[in-house]
């Protein structure tokens, strides 16, 4: 499978993140039928075949909504998701029984019926445990996790379109948290973490979603010159945009769990950029994607 394969298969899950022992990839799915959040271990270089058994999370979960997986170091593994009722919920892993148990001690919280979620454990404060949801009202909830207590900050200055995807990216100071703005449907991201306020954000203006059909997903990777961008829309096409292009892209359509290039634009090209497959952590060569160059490029 080509880098992009990968990439669309990844999108394809509910949310996921890479083991930090290991070259495994742990993602999560949704069973639209029964409402039941599973993990399966994955390899990469492959699709289904490459997936290893499920690993059962939670029941009563909202059909087609997305999840966290968070892995830290000191024992810290807790997954995020949206309850059938829009609610959100925790999961921390024990040790000792092996198993997920539901963390009782987070407040009451309304996702909107359209809403995402996001966490992460900030490179300044690896012991703080940080979720980003939209809420009932829209805005994006920030909720985070000190000394046994849960507190909430809902972000009133940022406006997200309904429904928009929320994801991070990362590197050895500092974290973000992208969006897809109501202002001007385009990217944008907030600095995240310990210092952060939350109340500026800043735009990506060449990365405008206003051609696309509804995201659903996202996946961040850093270069020197900016973020990369994969997304796929509601009706699974794959689009792309690199730092200095004047524009987002048409990929192409991510048909049954692979990626296909028909029908996608101009060649896009990467310049010094470190690729991670799309999840930092996994440390494996991909292959590249048809109608893209890279220039100096890193991929792991």
């Amino acid at each position: 499978m080509t880098q992009l394969d990968d990439l669309a298969f990844f999108l394809l899950s509910a949310g996921g993140t890479a083991d930090p022992t290991s070259t495994v990839v742990n993602l999560l799915y949704v069973d639209s039928k029964t409402g039941t959040l599973a993990s399966k271990p994955w390899t990469g270089d492959g699709g289904e075949e490459k997936l290893g058994h499920a690993e059962h999370i939670a029941e009563s979960v909202r059909p087609n909504s997305t999840a966290a997986y968070v892995i830290g170091g000191d024992s810290v593994r807790f997954i995020v998701y949206i309850s059938s009722e829009n609610k959100l919920c925790v999961v921390d892993f024990d040790e000792e029984s092996d198993e997920w148990i539901e963390d009782e001690t987070l407040p009451e919280y309304d996702v909107h019926p359209l809403g995402h979620v996001t966490a992460f454990l900030s490179p300044d404060d690896s012991e703080t445990p940080t979720i980003v949801f939209q809420d009932a009202s829209e805005r994006f909830n920030v909720v985070s996790k000190t000394e046994g207590s849960w507190s909430s900050l809902v972000i009133r200055a940022i406006a997200p379109i309904v429904g928009s995807p929320i994801t991070t990216m990362t590197d050895d100071v500092s974290m973000r948290v992208f969006y897809i703005s109501a202002r001007d449907t385009c990217l944008h991201y907030v600095a995240a973490g310990a210092g952060s306020d939350w109340s500026v954000d800043a735009a990506i203006p060449q990365c405008s979603f206003s051609g696309t059909a509804m995201i659903k997903k996202m996946v961040i990777s850093s270069s020197e010159q900016g973020p990369q961008v994969y997304a796929m829309d509601e009706e699974k096409a794959m689009w792309q945009f690199a730092a200095g292009n004047a524009k987002l892209k048409k990929a192409g359509k991510v048909v049954g769990n692979k990626f296909d290039p028909a029908g996608s634009e101009e060649a896009i090209t990467y310049k010094n950029c470190n690729f991670y497959n799309g999840h930092p952590g996994t440390r494996r060569s991909r292959g590249r994607g048809a109608g893209i160059s890279y220039e100096n490029c890193n991929f792991y």
